[in-house]
């Protein structure tokens, strides 16, 4: 019905997801945050800059950052709290921060889905939060409880690029759902089989 094709990359498996969301959403609300992202996104691109030097590359052994998007640490699965030895819990109401290689990735989007502003301002946002969680912690992995994102692919060939994991925990009941199409994680943890069957 949507006409969606199998995705080539990471960039093109988020927008897909977006088309699906978006399919479920009456138009005005659409009209609403497209327009209000366009007028927003260059305001963020100033305020949120910070081309201070950094090396991404300078990993902690045995840490990760936690977005726990409301849910409580005790989500993590045992295997997952047994491998890192330091699990920071943060928000994905913290500082955001754009730095040159964020930049560069949010121009990439913007070019390639420049009629869709909610999409690229909602990656550009979530990229900034993971940035300056990289740059404060330096962890190995980053883990959140957020497939119902559009972003989150988009999120993972970001970290990938900065040798990070980009993990993935189920945290509540899981319903076939179109929202939840084409998400890529490099794990993603879920209850039992049953849950592995449906997002397959």
């Amino acid at each position: 019905l949507l006409g969606i094709k199998e995705p080539n990359g990471l960039f093109e498996r988020s927008y897909c997801q977006y088309t699906c969301q978006m399919s479920q959403m009456p138009v005005w609300v659409k009209v609403i945050l497209n327009i209000s992202s366009f007028v927003l996104f260059p305001y963020y691109m100033i305020i949120y800059s910070d081309d201070t030097a950094y090396d991404h590359k300078n990993h902690k052994q045995g840490k990760a950052v936690f977005f726990d998007g409301g849910e409580t640490i005790k989500i993590i699965p045992p295997s997952l709290r047994e491998e890192f030895s330091q699990i920071i819990v943060s928000s994905y109401h913290d500082k955001i921060l754009l730095g040159t290689d964020e930049k560069s990735i949010v121009s990439q989007i913007k070019r390639k889905y420049k009629f869709k502003p909610y999409f690229y301002t909602k990656c550009m946002l979530k990229i900034g939060l993971y940035a300056y969680q990289i740059r404060l912690h330096s962890p190995q992995a980053i883990i959140t409880c957020s497939e119902d994102s559009f972003t989150v692919s988009v999120l993972t060939e970001y970290c990938r690029n900065l040798g990070i994991k980009h993990i993935n925990v189920m945290h509540g009941e899981k319903l076939f759902n179109i929202r939840d199409s084409f998400v890529e994680f490099d794990r993603y943890y879920v209850w039992d089989q049953h849950y592995i069957n449906l997002l397959v």
